[in-house]
């Protein structure tokens, strides 16, 4: 806060070092999160968390120490080690995404609050919904397209690999959890999936709609894995979840898999 007396006008201000910490704290997980979905990834609460916290304590000490350029070069490296994990050749391209995502987000966040006049921290949080939603639309474009895909899925000690397509008209999910659906042909389903499958690890309940039914279920289960080799390149998914239609997928039986777009586009790590 500013003090001004007759002899003259001095400045200062006071620092919550603890506000400063929290602060930062979602701040660098909010990074962390647009930073992985620009990346193509999902991190896991475990290393966005950490990421979080070790960057925000970087922050936060090497400020105190009076060091400006540590501080925010111990940020990034910080982020992008949690981005990376154990894929260590990976850091120099994730240092980059993350610096790009910085520099838009501190821009977007100035913005806000030079144009509204709330708090850094509301500041950063319309900032992260802003860039999120930007992104998503961009990756919707990207996405906006019907291809061809080589899927190859696998169910405790078995696998199959069957032909697919992407359908960017396909928007199932979980209900509870929210995770992108795949539709998986019956008779694929059956030379996959044992007798009795669903007595030995569950199955969810898909909701749906289709022409000529308004709503109906579809019985899903979540696989190991899957791999889809698309033109663009390859994305292993964990635990995808596949529902299972009673109907064939094509005419011609040529597709046994429709994916969800997430499915073809997004690497879950």
């Amino acid at each position: 806060m500013p003090c001004c007396s007759r002899g003259g006008c001095s400045l200062y201000y006071e620092f919550y070092i603890d506000q400063f910490f929290l602060e930062q704290v979602i701040t660098q997980g909010l990074l962390l999160l647009l930073a992985s979905k620009t990346a193509g990834k999902h991190l896991t609460c475990r290393r966005l968390g950490a990421g979080s916290l070790i960057g925000a304590g970087m922050m936060t000490l090497f400020l105190c120490a009076g060091s400006r350029a540590l501080a925010f070069s111990g940020s990034l490296m910080a982020g992008s080690a949690a981005l990376a994990g154990k894929k260590w050749r990976e850091i120099p391209r994730d240092l980059a995404i993350l610096l790009f995502v910085t520099f838009c987000f501190g821009g977007v966040v100035q913005a806000v609050v030079e144009l509204t006049g709330v708090p850094a921290a509301a500041g950063s949080c319309a900032a992260f919904f802003l860039l999120h939603f930007a992104g998503k639309k961009q990756r919707e474009r990207r996405l906006c397209q019907r291809r061809e895909a080589e899927v190859k899925i696998t169910w405790e000690s078995e696998s199959m690999t069957v032909k697919g397509i992407v359908d960017t008209g396909n928007s199932l999910q979980e209900p509870l959890g929210k995770s992108p659906v795949s539709i998986l042909d019956q008779e694929a389903a059956g030379r996959l999936l044992p007798d009795g499958w669903e007595t030995r690890r569950g199955f969810y309940l898909i909701p749906y709609r289709s022409i000529g039914r308004k709503k109906g279920w579809m019985r899903a289960f979540r696989a190991d894995e899957m791999q889809v080799v698309t033109a663009e390149g390859t994305v292993i998914i964990r635990g995808p979840i596949l529902a299972i239609s009673g109907n064939e997928l094509s005419g011609d039986g040529r597709y046994r898999i429709i994916l969800h777009p997430q499915h073809a586009g997004e690497t879950y790590v």
